[in-house]
């Protein structure tokens, strides 16, 4: 949970629209140190070639449904987020610049604006992707799907992107029980 130290990166990605978070969101999304949460997840893998090939190079799952565990390890510079799914695990680095919420993944760094920040749920909007540092063209920007929202000590997700043309790289629904997260030394 928060203390006196800096701000977690998402108080500073929402800013005052983080204290009206459901609370799993906020103890979530409000971690120092090393967390980790389990839960389970139902996993939509690409449907084509080309969307299997992007799904490799970003680490993504396969279709697949069950038990799954989530590491976050957060400093003041930033957090890194190590998603243990059925089959793969996936890992990713996010931190604050400019405004945005950036995250990396693999070659590809994404840029995310507050899309809504209320007291049922968060969601993030994609403006901006580079792929090897070169900046995509908007009209080839993947479309992203980021919700989180909450129940008594859940935390549920629902994530999606796919590519124009390419169709579907990775869809993925779940939960994590916040109320049993625990810190790693």
């Amino acid at each position: 949970m928060h203390d006196a130290g800096p701000p977690s990166l998402y108080r500073r990605f929402l800013g005052p629209s983080f204290d009206g978070l459901p609370p799993e969101l906020r103890a979530f999304h409000d971690v120092t140190g090393r967390r980790s949460y389990s839960g389970r997840c139902t996993i939509e893998g690409a449907q084509t070639v080309p969307g299997r090939v992007a799904a490799r190079m970003l680490g993504m799952p396969r279709s697949g449904e069950g038990a799954m565990s989530f590491e976050i390890r957060a400093t003041p510079e930033g957090e890194t987020w190590q998603r243990n799914f059925p089959g793969a695990i996936t890992a990713s680095r996010l931190h604050f610049a400019d405004g945005r919420l950036v995250e990396r993944m693999g070659p590809a760094e994404m840029r995310f604006d507050v899309d809504e920040a209320s007291g049922t749920r968060l969601s993030i909007a994609l403006k901006g992707v580079r792929i090897l540092g070169i900046p995509m063209p908007r009209f080839l920007l993947p479309q992203v799907r980021a919700v989180e929202t909450a129940s008594p000590g859940q935390l549920h997700f629902d994530i999606a992107a796919s590519w124009p043309l390419v169709g579907r790289i990775i869809a993925y629904r779940g939960s994590l029980d916040i109320a049993s997260g625990r810190e790693i030394a």
